[in-house]
């Protein structure tokens, strides 16, 4: 199995994230934040393609970067 990760640039609510995805299995693959140095996201997100993984982890990042709403 090809270890070399799929590297996602991506802008969510204005940010540039890093999104690095590599495959953890035959048809699994592990999305995270990158930062500088190790990965930088508090969990993985999984997904049966790379495409998939990284989909769930931008719209977490989507839900959780985005305006807040005053209380």
């Amino acid at each position: 199995m090809a270890t070399t990760p799929v590297l996602i640039k991506q802008e969510i609510n204005g940010r540039p994230y890093l999104i690095e995805v590599r495959p953890v299995g035959q048809f699994r693959w592990r999305a995270e934040v990158r930062g500088r140095g190790p990965m930088t996201s508090l969990m993985p997100f999984y997904g049966e393609t790379a495409a998939a993984a990284a989909a769930l982890l931008t719209g977490w990042l989507t839900r959780a970067a985005g305006p807040r709403k005053a209380v």
